[in-house]
């Protein structure tokens, strides 16, 4: 769904919506990156999530380097910050930012050095 609707539709302001940037899953052919987004609500919500693989990285194959894991950060107004893989009831408040991270796929293969 576009930013605009997202917002306009569900009342809250996405900060971003990108690639991770994290070097997980390097290889002679690198994993596929995973996204990166962050919600900004506009009112007091309440948050049921939940995500698996987010303890053990994705696998790389024929001596490619592990990938990534999921993780759902809430960062509080006052900086405080908690990661969970699942929650029920989280309470978010205007001010705080939820953010979403699926992880970056395995790599296949070592990286041949030039």
């Amino acid at each position: 769904m576009p930013v605009e609707m997202c917002e306009a539709r569900y009342g809250l302001e996405v900060g971003w919506k990108r690639m991770r940037d994290d070097p997980s899953g390097d290889g002679f052919h690198s994993g596929g990156k995973g996204a990166s987004l962050c919600y900004r609500p506009r009112t007091s919500v309440v948050v049921a999530a939940g995500f698996s693989r987010n303890r053990k990285n994705v696998w790389g194959l024929n001596g490619g380097a592990p990938g990534g894991t999921n993780r759902l950060r809430h960062i509080r107004a006052d900086g405080a910050s908690e990661s969970n893989a699942f929650v029920s009831e989280l309470e978010v408040e205007p001010g705080d930012e939820l953010i979403i991270e699926t992880a970056n796929g395995g790599g296949w293969g070592a990286r041949v050095e030039e």
